[in-house]
């Protein structure tokens, strides 16, 4: 049976990891597809996303990078690839005394390419 979702997971994951080889940055890549039990829960819950119920976190990537250096050239690479919303950007402020994860959330929107004739 075809799936879809995982089509179109694998199609993004593909692109992103192809652009990131030819550069030779060191980087896992995770990605996920929100469970049906936590899509059922986020669309019934009116407390937190109210009454237009976004659904930008369907499909989720994760690029772990081992250097610092190279957030912004992943994140320029991506956003080459894909448009960023322009809303609901979170990125933490890094800093040279505390080791820690450095988070770049953002939301990218899907080419309609991918979402056109899939059954």
């Amino acid at each position: 049976m075809f799936n879809s979702n995982n089509y179109i997971t694998n199609e993004i994951i593909d692109k992103i990891t192809n652009a990131l080889d030819n550069l030779g940055i060191m980087y896992r890549l995770f990605s996920r597809i929100k469970e049906n039990c936590s899509l059922e829960k986020k669309l019934g819950n009116d407390l937190n996303y109210g009454k237009t119920k976004k659904l930008q976190d369907y499909i989720g990537i994760r690029i772990v990078l081992y250097f610092h250096d190279d957030i912004k050239t992943v994140r320029s690479i991506v956003s080459s690839l894909y448009k960023e919303s322009s809303k609901d950007t979170s990125i933490d402020e890094f800093s040279k005394e505390e080791f820690k994860a450095v988070r770049y959330n953002i939301i990218y929107k899907l080419e309609k390419s991918l979402l056109i004739g899939q059954d």
